[in-house]
């Protein structure tokens, strides 16, 4: 008699994302990063929360992008290690410039340095240093550029031209302008700038390192217990108007938002024959494990045969550079196999999506195997065999048909890519 076999879901759980520590850091810009050694700022309020870090700075003055993107001393930093994260600062007056020459003179460098970054650790994650607007505008490109008369104005420019090129670039954005007109709006006591109306104070600074430690580690900045020579309040202040605008926002600077994300759906067949097909995102790597102790699979789209009636709780571990989501989904298998079942079921043909080598497992020395493409021509026959090299045969839909001694036949859909 056929068996006819049910499938239910029983639940969908939270997909939960992991990510590894990343502490190498590297700072690329000019004397807005120098001042008050920005990068030490950050690695002392790291070290105050218990974080390790690697960072390193490349900042001589004035350095605009299209300098740092044909620079031998610059791409040699880059290359000096393996970097977690890049932070790139331009020159704080260009990306406030107008809209062509900022995409003649600023955005194409921007992608170059992204390029180099990548091509030395394709895992590395450009950051943006959104930089601040000037006390009182640019006056030497007001007549230019209206919107750089005022601080309000530039500050808006930057904002808005470096979210361009970290979304162009799928960077993260560390929103120091952000961060900077909330302090100044509302504690305009605290001084932010030298007398040049430019470049950071001390305080202005601190604020931007507690920026970055938030988007670098994505910590919560009220933690930080590293105050530098600044009084308390004024630290406490700072950090906790970054909490509220960065660290309980971080999506909103693209952290995290082009890390892996595990799914999946599953289709069922006769003899408790499970197909799963993967729609993760932004993933590289795969791992199933099906809940009924069976080896873990590495496969994209595998499919699974379940022995034993129950319920199963299906795992599937998504993974990009050391990031990893999860999701899982619980199964209810209502029968178990028969003999005769188990028996149909017992060849394996993998993997469904061939790049070079089909493999084949449980024929039997009788067995016999026949592969025939769309057209119904058979281009490939054989008795038994463990692996068929694919390489060449043209990229397309395949059928194996595995023929027993008995005439019996079962067939499997494969994809040449």
């Amino acid at each position: 008699m056929k068996h006819f076999y049910t499938f239910f879901v029983i639940a969908l759980f939270s997909v939960v994302t992991s990510f590894s520590q990343e502490n190498k850091i590297l700072f690329i810009g000019n004397s807005y990063t120098n001042y008050n050694n920005l990068p030490n700022l950050v690695n002392e309020m790291a070290t105050s929360t218990g974080i390790e870090a690697t960072i390193e700075m490349h900042a001589p003055g004035g350095t605009r992008f299209m300098n740092h993107a044909q620079s031998a001393q610059t791409l040699a930093k880059i290359n000096s290690d393996q970097w977690d994260y890049v932070v790139l600062q331009a020159q704080s007056q260009e990306p406030s410039w107008g809209d062509q020459q900022v995409a003649d003179e600023v955005f194409p460098y921007a992608e170059i340095l992204c390029n180099q970054i990548r091509e030395n650790n394709a895992c590395s994650r450009p950051v943006f240093f959104t930089t601040w607007g000037r006390e009182n505008g640019d006056a030497a490109n007001c007549q230019y550029v209206p919107e750089v008369c005022t601080f309000e104005g530039m500050n808006n420019q930057l904002i808005n031209n470096y979210t361009i090129m970290a979304n162009d670039n799928e960077g993260f954005i560390s929103p120091v302008a952000v961060v900077w007109a909330s302090i100044r709006e509302n504690y305009p006591e605290y001084e932010l700038y030298t007398a040049d109306e430019s470049h950071p104070s001390l305080t202005g600074s601190y604020l931007a390192a507690c920026t970055f430690y938030t988007i670098l580690f994505q910590q919560d900045p009220t933690a930080v217990t590293f105050n530098s020579t600044l009084d308390a309040e004024v630290t406490a202040n700072i950090k906790t108007t970054v909490k509220e605008l960065v660290f309980e926002d971080l999506e909103n600077w693209n952290v995290n938002i082009y890390s892996p994300v595990a799914n999946f759906v599953y289709t069922e067949n006769e003899n408790n024959e499970v197909v799963f097909t993967n729609n993760s995102g932004l993933s590289e790597n795969y791992s199933w494990d099906f809940g009924d102790g069976s080896e873990v699979s590495t496969e994209e789209n595998p499919t699974h045969v379940f022995v034993e009636a129950g319920t199963y709780t299906v795992t599937l571990t998504a993974e990009k550079c050391g990031e990893t989501s999860t999701s899982s989904i619980e199964i209810v298998i209502e029968e178990t196999l028969s003999v005769e079942e188990l028996n149909q079921n017992k060849i394996k043909v993998f993997p469904t999506q061939i790049v070079d080598k089909l493999n084949v497992q449980g024929m039997q020395f009788s067995d016999k195997i026949i592969i025939h493409n769309t057209l119904g021509k058979i281009i490939y026959k054989n008795d038994k065999v463990e692996e068929i090299d694919f390489r060449k045969f043209s990229n397309g839909i395949y059928y194996i048909k595995i023929v027993s001694q008995n005439n019996e036949e079962q067939t499997f859909k494969v994809i040449k890519e």
